[in-house]
């Protein structure tokens, strides 16, 4: 902080605490503005709230009013119930219907609860005031940024943050030999859908699918929504053909035990198929151009076999194609 900020505030007329208290709060907001994220202000103000509050558990949470779904975004600490806790202090920094936020924190004993409720209640508002629009900026700008890698759909990440992954991956996979797959997946006539019934309905499959692969994809592989209706697994560090045969394999079968109801009064219900196309890394390809390429050779393989069917890509695939 400026020298002639501080010399300013040792002339004006407060208590030594309350020049101590004012000082380190504007430190903290000269803090916060070289922070890159939402994580970092947090963490920021998370410490703060800890050296100078007796804070022990901060909690930040989201509120969806649509789903009236409460989500916890950021936590340091023991989480809490809110409603069931003592000693607990909040209030709301971000409220509209699309984006609501809340900052909670819990106190280490009830006299230092009850002292910051009554003799520091004006600093509290205060302080309130200027976290309000610090925390609801940098979050606005964290979903802003999620947003740009999640499918809305599903809550899947989408093909930019596949290709952004997979860019920075390569030169590692490549320098370690380490083996790739890509399993390229699609409902089987899913245009059909939306021909019978309604647009609704065919996305309610596709949240039946990104379900069933969030269940089926484990570890270090990651699924996402590709494009359309389409998703990709992408498989890292391979150890054989029968692992990526056996994940496909569940995939398909846990899929066709699915439903989705069309009619709630008769109570009829839709079941679908999948198809998936397969590439590895590095036999299938050395570039992500090549390996986009070839797995849809390979799906359309698979379709053409008939449903609920999985192909490997191979070479004659792509010289059959080229001659027709």
């Amino acid at each position: 902080m400026d020298d002639r900020v501080v010399e300013f505030l040792k002339s004006t007329k407060i208590s030594y605490r309350e020049f101590d208290r004012l000082l380190s709060f504007f430190q903290l907001k000269n803090d916060l503005i070289y922070k890159q994220n939402f994580l970092e202000v947090c963490n920021t103000i998370s410490k703060y709230l800890k050296d100078n509050l007796h804070a022990v558990n901060i909690k930040i949470s989201t509120y969806d009013i649509e789903y009236a779904q409460e989500t916890t975004v950021y936590l340091n600490g023991d989480d809490f119930d809110s409603a069931k806790t003592s000693n607990v202090i909040s209030f709301d920094f971000s409220k509209s219907y699309t984006l609501n936020g809340r900052l909670y924190f819990t106190i280490d004993s009830k006299v230092h609860y009850n002292l910051l409720l009554k003799e520091d209640e004006n600093f509290l508002e205060y302080m309130f005031f200027e976290f309000k629009a610090i925390l609801s900026t940098y979050l606005a700008l964290e979903k802003m940024q999620e947003a740009c890698y999640i499918d809305e759909v599903t809550g899947l990440e989408n093909r930019r943050f596949l290709i952004n992954h997979m860019e920075s991956l390569m030169p590692v996979v490549q320098k370690e030999s380490i083996k790739l797959a890509l399993l390229k997946i699609e409902v089987d006539r899913l245009k059909a859908v939306v021909e019978e019934f309604n647009y609704e309905i065919s996305q309610q499959v596709l949240k039946k699918l990104a379900n069933v692969l969030k269940e089926n994809v484990k570890g270090t592989n990651i699924v996402t929504k590709f494009e359309g209706d389409t998703f990709l697994v992408l498989m890292q560090d391979v150890d054989s053909e029968d692992e990526i045969t056996t994940l496909a394999q569940n995939i398909i079968d846990d899929f066709a035990k699915q439903s989705v109801t069309v009619n709630a009064k008769t109570g009829q219900k839709l079941q679908k198929t999948i198809c998936a196309g397969i590439v590895q890394y590095p036999q299938d390809g050395s570039d992500l151009h090549t390996l986009f390429s070839n797995v849809d050779i390979a799906l359309d393989e698979a379709k053409n076999k008939g449903r609920s069917s999985f192909e490997f890509y191979k070479e004659e695939q792509n010289s059959a194609l080229d001659l027709f």
